[in-house]
């Protein structure tokens, strides 16, 4: 299950995509975070392919809209945020998502979350991804901006 910034992420990459099928079976998203990262592409058709994700995609609306606590955030959640996080609720499943604010109302909501960095971090933890494959991914992630200086130095100190 993936929000909108952890697919910016992957694009960041010189194989993003590529690592992402190789360790996922599939990847499920809503529609409206497919119209969010397809954004500056030709359509939604255009970004599958460029990307190479036509097949380990599921685009999945969720059957019901999640509710939080007035005091969680959710209200600043934008819509792909709040579709992705319910739809990570309905199915039960973990979520890929970097942004503060939508992190903190999963959790609160009973998510498991994880953004990109976490996920490299699992890989080499598996031994998919040497430390130094892992390293260079962070360094390029941080270079982007997609990560903070603070994540990247607990990351590559962690070996």
């Amino acid at each position: 299950m993936s929000d909108t910034g952890p697919l910016i992420s992957l694009e960041s990459l010189p194989t993003g995509f590529r690592w992402i099928r190789s360790i996922l079976d599939r990847l499920i998203i809503p529609p409206t975070v497919l119209d969010e990262v397809a954004h500056p592409y030709e359509g939604r058709q255009a970004f599958l392919e460029e990307a190479g994700l036509r097949r380990p995609i599921e685009v999945r609306r969720p059957e019901t809209r999640s509710k939080a606590d007035p005091g969680s955030g959710w209200h600043v959640l934008d819509e792909g945020e709040q579709e992705a996080i319910s739809l990570a609720r309905e199915l039960e499943y973990p979520l890929l998502i970097e942004e503060t604010a939508g992190r903190r109302v999963a959790k609160s909501l009973g998510c498991e979350v994880s953004g990109i960095a976490g996920l490299i971090d699992r890989a080499r933890q598996d031994d998919f991804l040497s430390f130094a494959e892992a390293t260079e991914m962070w360094r390029i992630l941080l270079k982007k901006n997609r990560i903070s200086e603070s994540l990247y130095q607990s990351l590559v100190q962690n070996e």
